[in-house]
């Protein structure tokens, strides 16, 4: 599943007809209302105040005890760089299309401020945060400046310290929580997974659960569903998702992403295979039994977890129509 800043936040190019600064000046305000929503967890613990505006542009307020406060402006592209010392390389595939994606669906609300820090005696300012949106507009071709929050540190040590306190204390977006986003901004596979659980009568927990204290059908594989929708039918998907309850009823914690996966693989190269025979085969299995076994396969055979699962099942599946 692509990240929730490739997947949703809404780029679109700018309406025809228009200069680059009139569509700027006239989304100034929204956008930086967005930018106050987007760094609130930089600004908000280090008790930074509410934005004041003045003739030189909109600059934070100054509190008593707390170091300097930074400044929102809009820097030239030709002022701003990526130090290499520190940063990432922006080279690789996953950045490179993240870039792209980015250049092609531009929309300001979504840009964001990019972190930057002013250099002693330099009109160049130092990235902090934000290389692939400034990557992405100097690809872009009618961008000329973009919108940063000035931070004070102007030395290389200070910087690369505030880089990595802005790139490793970010909370990751858990999936379930990208999922329930992805639902409500309308992506068509979240859409269709949604669907399927719904028929299913499958729950999707607010926040990650372990296994033992997951509630009765329900489920945590949304990664796992998501990457089905390329290899399996949704026949298939629902087949697995509806098996494997019905089998186990309100035992908690079945719904496994390596259950539900080798169930859809079981009934794709299974097509005719009896549904009753199948609950009485899950029915006679320990899920904890079935993945320790499953796992011994794949040390020996080299076996992906899934397909470990169905040498098993293979097994316990066939004995269970002969005992029928």
């Amino acid at each position: 599943m692509r990240g929730f800043y490739q997947r949703f936040e809404g780029f679109g190019r700018l309406p025809s007809g228009r200069s680059l600064q009139h569509s700027a000046a006239l989304g100034a305000s929204h956008a930086f209302g967005c930018f106050r929503r987007l760094t609130r967890g930089l600004t908000e613990p280090s008790g930074y105040a509410t934005l004041l505006a003045d003739k030189q542009g909109v600059r934070m307020g100054k509190a008593d005890g707390l170091t300097e406060r930074p400044e929102l402006k809009w820097i030239k592209l030709t002022e701003l760089y990526v130090p290499a010392d520190y940063q990432r390389p922006a080279k690789n595939s996953a950045s490179l299309a993240n870039i792209n994606y980015i250049r092609n669906n531009f929309n300001w609300a979504s840009c964001g401020a990019l972190i930057v820090c002013q250099l002693a005696k330099s009109r160049q300012f130092a990235i902090i945060d934000g290389q692939h949106r400034f990557r992405a507009a100097e690809a872009h071709g009618r961008i000329a400046e973009l919108p940063c929050l000035v931070i004070s540190p102007r030395e290389a040590q200070d910087q690369a310290r505030h880089f990595v306190e802005v790139n490793s204390k970010r909370i990751k977006l858990h999936n379930l929580h990208e999922y329930r986003a992805a639902v409500v901004a309308g992506d068509p596979n979240a859409i269709m997974v949604a669907g399927l659980l719904k028929r299913a009568n499958i729950s999707v927990p607010e926040h990650p659960t372990g296994k033992k204290q997951m509630p009765p059908r329900s489920t945590v594989a949304i990664g796992t569903l998501f990457k089905m929708l390329d290899t399996y039918s949704e026949k298939q998907i629902l087949w697995a998702l509806t098996v494997i309850p019905e089998a186990y009823e309100d035992e908690p914690g079945v719904l496994r992403a390596s259950l539900i996966k080798a169930m859809a693989e079981w009934i794709k190269r299974h097509p005719d295979t009896d549904r009753e025979t199948m609950i009485r085969t899950l029915q006679d299995i320990d899920l904890d039994d079935l993945e320790k076994d499953a796992r011994a396969y794949r040390a020996i055979e080299g076996k992906r977890m899934p397909d470990a699962i169905m040498l098993v099942l293979e097994k316990k599946y066939h004995a269970a129509r002969k005992a029928a």
